[in-house]
This record gives C-alpha cells, structure tokens and sequence, in this order.
C-alpha cells in the first residue's frame, strides 16, 4: 500500500510520531506546542498521500521524508536544551553566588549565602528593608546590591520550576554535606524569622522553621553513623525535606 516510500521515509514518519506522542510540551513555548499540532497533521497527510491513486505519480516524496527527517532532528535537539536548561537554573544561581562571595569579600560559604538568600526570597519583608539585611548580615557594600537581586531573581525561578538545590556537593562526603545543610538552615531562619514571619498561622509553616533549628544543628548535637548507607539516607531524606518545605512555604505566601 506504502510502496512509493523508501524504508527512510518509514522510518522518519514512525520515529517523528514516537518523539510527538512520548513528549511533555508542557514545559515548552507555545511555538513548540504549535510546531508539535503541526507536524502531527503533517505526518498524517503524509500516510494519506502515499495511499492515494494519486501517489504514483509523485516523484518527489524523497525530499518531504528529507524534510521529516531534518524536523525530527530539530526536534531531538529541543528536547535535549529543555533537559540542560533545569540544569543551567541551578547552575546559574551557583555562579552568582560564587560571584558574590568572590567579587565582594563575602566571608560566607556557598550554603551560607544560599540559605539566607532564600529566607529573603521567602519573607515578607519590603525591598528596602532587604537590602539592609544584606549588607548587615552578608558584610558587603553597596556595589553588590546588584548582583545580590540577580541572586534573589535566580532562587526565586528555581523555586518557581522547582529546581532548587540545596546541596549539590559529592554525597560521599558526608561531613561537609552535614554541614552544607546546617549552614543553609541556619542562615535561612536569620532572614527568614522577621516579626510577621514568627506570627504565622499556619502550623505547618512552624513545625518546619523548628525542625530547620533542629537541623541547623546537626553538627553539634549529632553523630554520623558508623554504616554509610544510613547516614547517606539520613542526609538525603533531609536534603529533601529542606526542598519540600521551602515550596510548600513559597506556594502559601503566593495563594
């Protein structure tokens, strides 16, 4: 029924249906949700034609099947920059944090900067008053204020996609990841812990502002266990915690 195409043109039409039909466009922009409508129709035109009376007298289908082929090449590739661009989000935040601290004299850690850095993001505390707290707390001038609302803007669009990493380091050092999260909950709660912050509401919100003291003391009130595994399972379960509280608190102060 098909024989006017080559095995290439099958296989093209069968390889851009299976990349249509397996993708999640939810991520992507209405150009590519709008490509997608398109191509679909397109390949069904395609299957049509070919088992039209008429087909027989097309000599070109080789070239639309070059056609298919290139889309889902372009295709492929912008699957693969919506994979890399969670991972650019994080990496993005890091830099700039590494610019700060490098830049300015920041006598603070990466964990540091990025736990106090989020507080902000999550208070309810006026532009003003935030620029304030940076400069008293992180011990920088004014020249970067600029790059601390870059900082501000990146967390908050990891939060948003929920990108957010807390600790990014090698999880086989289970010290320094021990004290990744006690410094970034420790700083957390010194930005985040204003007057209106502290009258919250919500129990939820409160039961996890004790449980970030809690765990902003990991270090002093706690031992690594002798078995790697249940350390690196302990160290995970609250890296994960750490990430499900700051959305469940920025998803509140945004209903």
């Amino acid at each position: 029924m098909f024989s006017i195409l080559s095995n290439r043109a099958f296989s093209c039409i069968f390889a851009a249906s299976f990349f249509f039909k397996s993708s999640d466009f939810s991520d992507t922009s209405l150009v590519c949700w709008f490509f997608s409508k398109s191509f679909s129709r397109f390949v069904e035109f395609i299957f049509l034609l070919s088992n039209s009376i008429f087909s027989t007298k097309l000599s070109n289908l080789s070239n639309i099947c070059d056609i298919v082929y290139n889309i889902v090449l372009v295709h492929i590739l912008i699957n693969k920059i919506i994979n890399l661009r969670g991972l650019s989000m994080a990496s993005s935040t890091k830099t700039i944090v590494n610019e700060i601290i490098d830049n300015y004299d920041c006598p603070f850690t990466q964990s540091e900067v990025c736990g106090f850095f989020t507080g902000l993001v999550l208070s309810n505390i006026d532009k003003i008053e935030i620029e304030n707290k940076i400069l008293s707390f992180m011990d920088i001038d004014t020249e970067s204020l600029e790059s601390s609302h870059l900082l501000l803007a990146s967390i908050r669009k990891d939060i948003e996609s929920k990108k957010l990493v807390i600790n990014d380091q090698e999880k086989k050092d289970f010290s320094t990841t021990s004290s990744s999260l006690a410094e970034w909950t420790y700083y957390f709660l010194i930005s985040f812990q204003t007057s209106d912050s502290i009258k919250t509401k919500d129990p939820q919100i409160q039961e996890i502002l004790d449980v970030f003291d809690e765990i902003s003391m990991l270090n002093q009130k706690y031992v690594l266990d002798a078995n790697d595994n249940v350390t690196k399972e302990s160290l995970d379960d609250i890296d994960d915690f750490i990430v499900k509280s700051i959305q469940y608190i920025f998803n509140k102060k945004n209903d």
